[in-house]
């Protein structure tokens, strides 16, 4: 578990609804505890809401463990301290490219991500520029390259991009120690709402798509007596997605308000559907990780093909529109 400690939290939104180690109720020592990692972005939100308006059964305990980076969590995925967790997608292949036992169950959300830079412009204002990333492993990297090489700017030659941690990103960006920055939200609105930040033109419509992150479990926990604790689990994932949506599309996302510090900025960024974000949870699509892990392979990020048929478990995220979802996914 990694805590918050040294953190500049005038940068950073923290959860402060549940400590890092709450199971969320009272429950006998015979309930299945199924251990969640989140980091604090807007794409966790179904975890943390999920987590406040329990509404599993007896049976069931959710341990959460709030990491201060993907990094930080990948790290605990590796060693097999959380059973459970929303990584990037191509943290996740990269997981099984390294024989790490996971499955990956699907998707929570859409979007979500923003294209920030210290002065205003088009992509073209972005050649000779330095550009912050999550990670060299994140869904935002891979989709900038594909966005920018179809604007004839060449990864690595005329635009550079470094890694940036979550702790640093708004200072970073501030200071002009990076140019811009593609992040997951809430930090985009937070650079926007302080006045040093501005949004690439049309770069909202080409991100509000992007699939960023993946629910990825132990593949054991399928093969357990956790499997109906984590059905269970999902499924209450599945009703707060709903929740959320109904929020956003009512301007009632109040019940938002203790989760964070931050709070003008994170309420900016719902409201607003800042970065196109939408909690639409899906069963992972074969043709989209393939195609992601096609690029990551170029990029030489992982060096072997993976079989995906190992890798996905798509019966388990089914939301309730079954049918129409089949004929989404294949």
């Amino acid at each position: 578990m990694r805590s918050w400690f040294g953190i500049n939290i005038f940068f950073l939104f923290i959860f402060t609804a549940a400590s890092s180690n709450y199971s969320g109720v009272s429950l006998a020592s015979s309930a299945t505890r199924i251990d969640v990692g989140y980091v604090p972005l807007i794409s966790h939100l179904p975890v943390l809401v999920s987590h406040t308006n329990n509404r599993l059964n007896e049976h069931v305990s959710v341990q959460l463990s709030r990491y201060s980076s993907i990094t930080a969590m990948e790290a605990a995925i590796r060693v097999g301290a959380t059973d459970a967790a929303l990584v990037p997608l191509p943290i996740a292949l990269s997981l099984s490219a390294d024989e790490v036992a996971i499955k990956i169950l699907g998707s929570l959300s859409r979007g979500g991500s923003m294209l920030i830079a210290r002065n205003p412009g088009d992509y073209s204002s972005l050649r000779g520029k330095i550009i912050g990333v999550p990670g060299l492993e994140s869904s935002e990297n891979i989709l900038l390259k594909q966005i920018l090489d179809g604007k004839n700017l060449r990864y690595g030659l005329d635009y550079k991009v470094i890694s940036v941690p979550i702790s640093s990103v708004l200072n970073d960006l501030k200071s002009g120690r990076v140019d811009a920055i593609i992040f997951p939200e809430p930090f985009g609105s937070i650079a926007l709402s302080e006045g040093y930040g501005f949004t690439i033109d049309d770069s909202e419509k080409d991100l509000h798509d992007l699939l960023s992150m993946v629910i990825v479990v132990k593949d054991s926990l399928l093969h357990s007596a956790k499997h109906n604790a984590l059905a269970e689990w999902l499924q209450n994932l599945i009703k707060t997605c709903e929740t959320l949506n109904e929020g956003v599309k009512t301007g009632n996302f109040g019940h938002l308000a203790g989760f964070y510090q931050r709070k003008e900025a994170i309420d900016l960024a719902i409201a607003n559907n800042s970065g196109g974000i939408r909690f639409n949870p899906q069963p992972p699509n074969y043709d989209e990780i393939r195609h992601y892990l096609e690029k990551i392979i170029q990029m030489k990020i992982v060096y072997k093909l993976i079989a995906l048929e190992n890798l996905v478990e798509p019966s388990l995220l089914m939301p309730p529109k079954t049918a129409e979802y089949r004929n989404e996914n294949g």
